[in-house]
């Protein structure tokens, strides 16, 4: 099952550019398991670097300009997928740059040369060398240096991948290794997407690690071996498009799985994995607004920080009115700003059973830090059939003459019943007039110093508006008046600013990326 604005999207995605382009190649080459505390047991693991772009990757240890590597430990059993812990992230300092991945062209050890690859062992990797990972914005690979270093928890676990002793050696149970990397400059290349790689392990009953023959999969995170090893479930693939700028995107996957218990019970489980996004999940929610629905056995299980993260770890508190199962943070970001949300390279699972049988359903993920979009859509099974419907970009921002481009958004709901649906944009040229207009089909074709993103142009929206000091616009729509009035529930369309531009490159006007909303009644 796809996401249907997603593959409308895809359709108009041009290839992305390389430069670079940091993947993790190898995972395990070795494992320690430095033994336990209490209930609690230690690991960490080596892994391998690798640039597949075609501009070194800055490897500088004493700045800021490193990449920031941090491990997982996930188990699939049951049907349902945990994330069991985490270790703190390791920071780089020297690129070996060895000929492991590709035809290398090496360089000094403060970048990863082209093709080239550096691993880091187990003794490099540990956790317990690491830095919070509260001093990253993950979105865009920027964090905080010096690194603030583990500073609670006794000597064996202290920022280590700690595990509960429990969690481990289940017979039948499946055990994947994963490491994820932050790098600035790859990440501002718009190329996080294959930031994360996964590897099957086993756990053996005195609690060490082994991969045996099971391969790295590279560029993928562990979520998405939930299908793999279940075939029934599924998992999507959920962006907050330019989150970190132009081309800078938030990665989420949401992955979900139903199996029938009896002739009137099914079992609904889903897994959220916030990949890079700084932005923070802070609530997942399920409609279930068909009458009479019986809701049982719930579950939820996050993952805790550790080692004297700032980070609250709170369970999530659950939430059955207005139509929805909404598991979500117990503070906002106003209350708190360290509040207990899905942060970046961590996963939490939900589960329900209910005596209706699956149908397409709309999951919201709502983003913790404010901005727009402030809600993420995804197509899920659910006990309860709703209306698809949501917004997100596609297309592609071109550079203007402030910076990398004008990124156009959303606020509100896309619900015509509510007619509150606004469009934004940022990144333009201030003072600048721009105009937003409308279509009924994606493009993607040069047209002035941008891309035409509407194959079939319906209307423009008018008055023009003039540009805000920081460049950025906001129109809020009235699908009661033309031209918007023939926007029907189920229908979608595609929405662009263009926008004037004298310095750019000689057309005299820029268009931002496109926005493609399906909307609901």
């Amino acid at each position: 099952m796809k996401q249907t604005l997603t593959a409308l999207a895809l359709t108009c995605l041009a290839g992305s550019v390389a430069a670079q382009d940091l993947v993790m190649s190898e995972i395990g080459s070795s494992f320690g398991f430095f033994g336990t505390f209490e209930t609690t047991a230690a690991y960490t693991f080596a892994f391998t670097t690798c640039n597949l772009g075609d501009v070194p990757i800055e490897w500088t240890g004493m700045t800021a300009q490193h990449p920031v590597s941090g491990q997982n430990l996930y188990r699939i059993q049951g049907g349902r997928i945990e994330q069991l812990g985490y270790s703190w992230p390791k920071h780089g300092f020297c690129a070996v740059n060895e000929a492991s991945c590709g035809t290398c062209i090496p360089t000094s050890c403060s970048t990863l040369g082209v093709g080239c690859a550096s691993t880091n062992s187990g003794s490099i990797t540990d956790g317990q060398g690491g830095g919070a990972k509260s001093d990253l914005d993950a979105t865009t690979g920027f964090h905080t240096h010096p690194f603030t270093p583990p500073s609670q928890g006794n000597g064996v676990i202290r920022g280590r991948l700690q595990v509960e002793v429990a969690d481990l050696a289940i017979p039948g149970a499946v055990y994947l290794a994963e490491v994820l990397t932050l790098a600035q400059d790859d990440q501002l290349a718009g190329n996080a997407r294959n930031n994360a790689s996964w590897r099957e392990v086993t756990v053996a009953p005195n609690l060490a690690i082994n991969a045996g023959g099971n391969p790295t999969i590279v560029g993928e995170p562990a979520i998405l071996a939930w299908p793999v090893y279940e075939p029934s479930a599924v998992v999507n693939e959920v962006v907050n498009y330019h989150e970190g700028g132009a081309n800078v995107h938030g990665y989420y996957f949401l992955g979900f799985r139903v199996e029938q218990l009896d002739a009137s019970h099914w079992r609904y489980e889903y897994a959220l994995y916030n990949m890079n996004s700084d932005r923070a999940a802070a609530s997942f929610a399920i409609p279930i607004p068909c009458a009479q629905v019986e809701i049982t056995d719930r579950f939820y299980r996050d993952v805790d920080p550790h080692s004297g993260e700032i980070w609250s770890g709170d369970d999530w508190a659950l939430d059955t009115s207005g139509g929805f199962l909404r598991w979500h943070s117990t503070e906002t970001f106003a209350m708190n700003v360290n509040a207990g949300v899905i942060r970046w390279g961590t996963m939490s699972s939900f589960g329900f059973t209910g005596d209706r049988p699956p149908a397409d359903a709309q999951a919201e993920i709502g983003l913790f830090v404010p901005g727009t979009p402030s809600t993420l859509y995804s197509t899920v099974s659910g006990p309860c059939a709703t209306p698809i419907c949501g917004a997100e970009n596609y297309c592609v921002t071109a550079p203007s003459s402030a910076g990398p481009g004008a990124v156009i958004g959303y606020d509100g709901s896309p619900s015509l019943t509510a007619n509150d649906f606004s469009l934004t944009a940022q990144g333009a040229i201030p003072f600048q007039f721009g105009l937003f207009f409308f279509g009924s089909t994606a493009a993607q074709v040069p047209f002035g110093d941008g891309f035409l993103c509407i194959g079939t142009v319906t209307a423009r929206i008018n008055p023009p508006l003039l540009a805000s000091s920081e460049g950025s616009y906001e129109r809020p729509l009235d699908f009661t008046q033309p031209p918007l009035d023939v926007v029907t529930a189920g229908s979608t369309h595609f929405f662009q600013l263009w926008y004037r531009d004298p310095q750019a490159g000689g057309s005299g006007f820029n268009l931002s990326d496109g926005l493609a909303a399906t909307f609901c009644p």
